[in-house]
C-alpha cells in the first residue's frame, strides 16, 4: 500500500475473503493500493558490475518468510555468466 518498498506495505492475500478485509483497510488509509500475482520464489539474483567486470550472485532467504527480500539471508557464491547475458 502507499509507496511500499523493501518488502515494507506489502500484504499476502490468499483468497477473495482476504481481499476484501485488506480492501476494506486500505479504503481508510487514503493511500494507493496495486494487486499483482504472488510468485513464490526460491532466490533471488544479484548482479554486480564493477568497471567492466560483471559478477551475478544467488541470495536465498532463510527465515522461511514469504517475502524474499525482507529478514536475514545468505549470499551464495558467484554464479557464472555468459558473454551475451552482459550485453
Amino acid at each position: 500500500m502507499g509507496r511500499g518498498h523493501k518488502g515494507l506495505g506489502k500484504i499476502k492475500v490468499n483468497d477473495a475473503m482476504q481481499l476484501a478485509d485488506v480492501s476494506s483497510v486500505t479504503a481508510v488509509t487514503g493511500e494507493c493500493a496495486t494487486v499483482e500475482p504472488f510468485i513464490d520464489s526460491k532466490y533471488d539474483v544479484h548482479v554486480q558490475k564493477i568497471g567492466p567486470s560483471y559478477k551475478a550472485f544467488i541470495r536465498k532467504g532463510i527465515t522461511g518468510q514469504w517475502k524474499t527480500n525482507t529478514g536475514s539471508s545468505m549470499l551464495f557464491s558467484s554464479i557464472h555468466m555468459m558473454y551475451r547475458q552482459v550485453l
